[in-house]
C-alpha cells in the first residue's frame, strides 16, 4: 500500500503517517512509529496564497555545512525523544532549524509572522508544514482555541488532532 500511495501521491512522509497513524519516520521502504507520551493538537494557518514544493526546494543550495547538518540531525533527535517522553519543553529548542526554514519565512513574512503569533501565544513549538505555505503549530488541547485565534487574520486556521489508527478497514 505504500509504495502503491507513493506513486499516485509522490511523497512516502505523506502516505505512511495516513496508512500507520500517529507519527511516523520514513525512509524509502522503511516506516518507523514514533511512540507518543503526548496527545497534542495542531493548529494549522492557511494563507490565501500557494508555494511551489520545487521552488522552495530551489531555494536551498546545492549544498549543506556540515555544522549545519549536525545541528539539524540532533534536533531530529531531539524531537522524537520530546514526543516519545511527553518533554513538551525540548519541542521548542528540537524545532529549531539551520537548512531551510529560515530561508523560507524570509521569503515569507506572512508564514513567520503567524510562526511567531503561535509561540508568543504558548504553543509547545511550530514550523513550516511541507515546503509551506501551511504553519502547523503543536499546543496543548485546551490552548488550542485561544492560539488559534491569536493567529494572524490574513489566513484561516483549523485545529486538527492527531489520527493514531490510520487506515481502518470495516
Amino acid at each position: 500500500a505504500l509504495s502503491i500511495g507513493t506513486e499516485l501521491e509522490g511523497h512516502a512522509d505523506n502516505v505512511a503517517p495516513s496508512l500507520h497513524g500517529g507519527i511516523v519516520i520514513t525512509s524509502e521502504n522503511i516506516v518507523v512509529q514514533v511512540p507518543l507520551a503526548l496527545d497534542p493538537a495542531f493548529v494549522m494557518w492557511i494563507p490565501e496564497f500557494t508555494t511551489s514544493t520545487n521552488e522552495s526546494r530551489g531555494k536551498i543550495g546545492p549544498q549543506i555545512a556540515l555544522e549545519d547538518a549536525v545541528f539539524n540531525i540532533a534536533r531530529t533527535a531531539m524531537f522524537v525523544a520530546a514526543l516519545s517522553t511527553g518533554d513538551t519543553a525540548l519541542l521548542r529548542e528540537a524545532t529549531r532549524d539551520r537548512i531551510h526554514q529560515d530561508i523560507r519565512l524570509a521569503a515569507s513574512p506572512p508564514c513567520k509572522a503567524a510562526l511567531d503569533a503561535g509561540l508568543a501565544a504558548g504553543a509547545w513549538c511550530g514550523w513550516l508544514s511541507g515546503s509551506g505555505p501551511t504553519v502547523a503549530i503543536m499546543c496543548e488541547v485546551a490552548e488550542a482555541s485561544r492560539i488559534a485565534d491569536a493567529m494572524p487574520t490574513d489566513g484561516r486556521t483549523m485545529i486538527l488532532r492527531l489520527d493514531r489508527a490510520g487506515v481502518v478497514v470495516s
